[in-house]
């Protein structure tokens, strides 16, 4: 039960930076969207801005699939709560889907940077691999 609280744990801390990472970026660039952000801040032609506009298109119904997935996973879990008594064996179950759900969604998060990184030219990638840390740090201090 404890390796999967922690799983649970360890996935919604993930995704949830990765839910503001847009944001956060776009924050950070006075811009509404983080191709914009990301080219601005790389130098990037307007093919690659194209590439980017073209990831992100893509990636946004992938990304709210997953989530309406994880959301009616953990929706499923707290109807347990009108019984009394539940045991940790009979949340397993709804924890686990939690768990496979978050796993796609951070594996769609990943593969949605990683797409974005190959739009970059050689030269651009280090500044890119560092402004998503950037990013993602800073979106985890602001719940600090």
């Amino acid at each position: 039960m404890i390796l999967i609280v922690a799983t649970l744990v360890s996935l919604v801390f993930f995704w949830t930076r990765y839910l503001h990472i847009r944001e956060e970026a776009r924050e950070h660039a006075g811009h509404k969207d983080f191709p914009e952000y990301a080219a601005q801040e790389l130098h990037m032609t307007g093919v690659q801005l194209d590439s980017l506009k073209k990831i992100e298109a893509q990636n946004g119904d992938q990304v709210h699939r997953h989530v309406s997935e994880v959301n009616d996973a953990k929706v499923a879990l707290l109807g347990l709560l009108s019984r009394e008594g539940i045991s940790d064996s009979a949340m397993r179950p709804y924890l686990v889907r939690i768990g496979e759900e978050q796993m796609k969604l951070d594996s769609s998060a990943f593969r949605y940077f990683e797409r974005m990184r190959k739009v970059c030219r050689e030269e651009q990638k280090p500044a890119f691999d560092r402004m998503i840390k950037e990013v993602v740090v800073a979106k985890g201090n602001r719940h600090k």
